[in-house]
């Protein structure tokens, strides 16, 4: 065991060179806080010097504290086994500290860690496994202990690792001092360096310290300059960036000598002027600063505050401008107006209506009041005026008798409020001279009463009148019911062309499909004696009368298909049904019909890009509109002519031309060539029923496609049938 006597004479040696390695410590910190203050440009020198003093004194202050705990050892000293951490030696103010003994400590019955701040117990123990690992490793920490009677002390441990005189077993060996008190400084320190930071940031204006002269270069500057100007502090304080060059130009003068002026004459200066914004407005400044001198009396710098009033110098202008507008409107009204104190009535000023109004120049009436110019006829009407100014603060049209130019009395309408101006109470009143109004009241009410006269015999003869009108409206109520009946009647006549209308296309379909039958009968046996009398071998002209008999049918065939088609279409009754086929194959199996129909008359041609073009569409009806502009084309064409017919896919659409080079259609016939039964005026004798282009039309409007034609007489005609690919 080591003598506690020695090991206390070896603590105190200990501490005292603790004590000056502290002290040390602190003299660094304080240094490195006050080199801080002086690089801070934010800040006046007049600041810094104040702040440094600060720094200073609190120094002085800890020192002074840790030097009182040193010498008169107000701590705690103690040493511990790094193997289970129990008190080999616990003494000094260890009940102030701790609220318990030093007996506590080193009987086990109070640990030490279990007194450490629950926030700081891990620094602590990352400090002491620091201290047990690393030979020669001072710890120097701050904490918080839970004293026994609930206060919070902060301390400072300062400990290493050492051995016993035996060298033999590793000790822990530290002093904890009571720190409290300087916490408390500091953080006096630290609310005071914030609070100043504080206001100078939160100052409204522009703080600023700059050189005496133009250009006023800035040696320190608050942050609200870039408000101000849109410069970062360090545009003045780092750049180089002089006041001056930012001073609207034809103001600079005007601030150069009012500030000159006033360091000479060791006043304050208050300028207003104007600067160039880094946006490049013009900003209106408040400035007050003044000078500050060295013991002879030499300016040093010039201190002051920056303030952006450009609001203030916009409403200024608009209030400047304001009182012009009402400047104007005063003067020109063509009302009296006229301005009077509150309490006196004295009238203050007056435009040129109120002059015309009594009769008076402006030196007779300027100063006087109502009563000195005897401008109210009655003093109850002045009486009642007053009474409901005092109680409202304002009167509209106020009608009361004035006695104005040439002696003569007119009915006034008067208007009245209220105002400050001067910061004193005024009132501002129009008056409106009716007595013209007055006088066509009158007038008026006179017209009135020989209108009412003239009205009542107006309304007698009215009576008559509308005794006749009755009579004429009952003959009128009648002729109403009977044209009422002959609306009925014609609505029923109207229905019943509607029904025969629909019993005329149920007709046509109906003959359609009775006609279709026989028809078909006929075509079928022409077709077997055909093959019948071949087989027999019977003469040639029997075979041409079979072919005139299936030729007819087959027009009469087409012409009922084309009949139906009409049908069906007036009666809404047309649709498609849609397939994908090759129109290309489609066109030209068509195209092959009607060739041997033809027996050789024409020549048909085609022009074809692609042997396959598929379309979805409905075959049928596309069947109707070639097959009939085809044969138009061949009944209108002479024996020997070309036939040319072509298809071209044009990408969505696919585009099917038929030209032939007969009769031609005449350019005013175009526009009816699809109406029903219409024939071209050079069509003459030949056959044809006039709906095979109509049907093709319906047809095609049903496919929603389009039919365009080309047509010159006794050249021919193209017709272009353009469908989409996919209806």
């Amino acid at each position: 065991m080591n003598d506690p006597a020695k090991t206390k004479t070896q603590l105190i040696y200990e501490l005292n060179e603790l004590r000056k390695k502290l002290n040390k410590i602190n003299q660094k910190q304080i240094q490195s806080i006050n080199k801080n203050i002086s690089n801070d440009k934010t800040i006046s020198k007049s600041s810094k010097q104040k702040e440094i003093k600060n720094q200073n004194q609190k120094f002085e202050d800890i020192t002074l504290n840790q030097k009182k705990y040193f010498e008169e050892f107000q701590g705690i000293g103690y040493q511990f086994e790094i193997t289970n951490y129990k008190p080999i030696l616990f003494f000094g103010v260890v009940r102030e500290i701790t609220g318990y003994s030093e007996e506590d400590f080193l009987s086990g019955r109070i640990e030490l860690k279990s007194l450490i701040h629950p926030e700081d117990a891990a620094l602590v123990n990352e400090e002491t496994y620091k201290v047990i690992n690393n030979a020669g490793y001072l710890s120097i920490i701050e904490y918080r202990i839970s004293n026994k009677n609930g206060t919070i002390h902060w301390v400072r441990d300062i400990k290493k690792l050492i051995k016993d005189k035996n060298n033999k077993r590793k000790i822990i060996q530290g002093t904890i001092f009571d720190v409290t008190e300087c916490k408390i400084i500091e953080d006096d320190l630290k609310l005071s360096e914030f609070r100043y930071r504080t206001l100078v940031d939160n100052v409204p204006g522009t703080i600023y310290r700059c050189q005496v002269r133009s250009p006023w270069r800035m040696e320190h500057i608050s942050p609200m300059v870039e408000h101000l100007t849109g410069y970062l502090p360090d545009k003045f304080l780092i750049d180089g960036l002089t006041w001056a060059e930012i001073v609207y130009p034809d103001d600079l003068d005007y601030i150069i000598n009012a500030v000159e002026e006033a360091v000479d004459k060791k006043e304050i200066y208050i300028l207003e002027y104007r600067i160039i914004h880094i946006d490049g407005n013009i900003r209106w400044i408040f400035e007050r600063g003044k000078a500050y001198y060295d013991e002879k009396g030499n300016p040093l710098w010039l201190e002051g505050v920056l303030l952006d009033v450009t609001d203030w110098k916009k409403a200024e202008q608009l209030l400047k401008e304001s009182e012009e507008r009402f400047r104007m409107i005063f003067q020109t009204s063509p009302d009296a107006i006229v301005l009077s104190t509150f309490d006196t009535g004295e009238y203050i000023d007056f435009n040129d209506g109120f002059i015309k109004l009594t009769g008076l120049s402006r030196e007779q009436i300027i100063g006087k009041t109502a009563y000195d110019i005897h401008l109210w006829k009655e003093q109850t009407h002045r009486d009642k005026f007053l009474t409901e100014i005092n109680k409202l603060g304002y009167i509209i049209n106020y009608e009361a008798e004035l006695n104005v130019s040439n002696n003569m009395v007119h009915t006034c309408l008067i208007s009245s409020r209220v105002i400050m101006y001067n910061n004193e109470k005024h009132l501002i009143s129009i008056l409106k001279d009716i007595g013209e109004l007055k006088d066509a009241e009158e007038k008026v009410r006179k017209l009135n009463t020989e209108l009412e006269q003239r009205v009542h015999d107006r309304t007698a003869e009215l009576e008559e009148t509308l005794k006749i009108l009755r009579n004429e409206y009952d003959e009128k109520s009648k002729a109403q019911i009977e044209l009422m009946k002959a609306k009925e009647e014609l609505a029923k006549a109207l229905n019943a062309e509607k029904e025969l209308s629909s019993m005329k296309s149920s007709f046509i379909s109906m003959i359609s499909h009775e006609y279709r039958t026989p028809l078909t009968v006929i075509l079928s046996s022409s077709e077997i004696l055909r093959r019948y009398f071949e087989i027999n071998e019977l003469e040639a002209k029997f075979y041409k009368h079979l072919d005139n008999i299936a030729e007819s049918v087959q027009i009469m065939t087409r012409l009922l298909e084309n009949i139906l088609v009409i049908s069906k279409s007036e009666a809404s009754s047309l649709y498609y049904e849609s397939s994908k086929f090759n129109v290309v194959e489609f066109f030209v199996r068509l195209i092959h019909e009607i060739e041997f129909s033809d027996k050789g008359v024409h020549h048909f041609k085609f022009d074809i890009e692609s042997e396959s073009i598929e379309v979805t569409s409905d075959q049928k009806l596309l069947k109707q509109v070639l097959f009939n502009i085809v044969s138009n084309a061949v009944k209108f064409s002479t024996a020997n002519t070309e036939i040319i017919s072509s298809v071209k896919d044009k990408g969505d659409t696919v585009e099917i031309s038929i030209q032939d080079f007969g009769i031609g259609i005449p350019i005013e016939d175009e526009p009816h060539i699809y109406d029903t039964f219409f024939r071209c005026k050079n069509s003459g004798s030949m056959k044809g029923s006039g709906i095979g282009l109509s049907v093709a039309k319906r047809c095609v409007d049903i496919l929603k496609g389009k039919i365009e034609v080309e047509s010159e007489i006794n050249h021919g005609s193209v017709f272009r049938v353009i469908l989409s690919k996919n209806l």
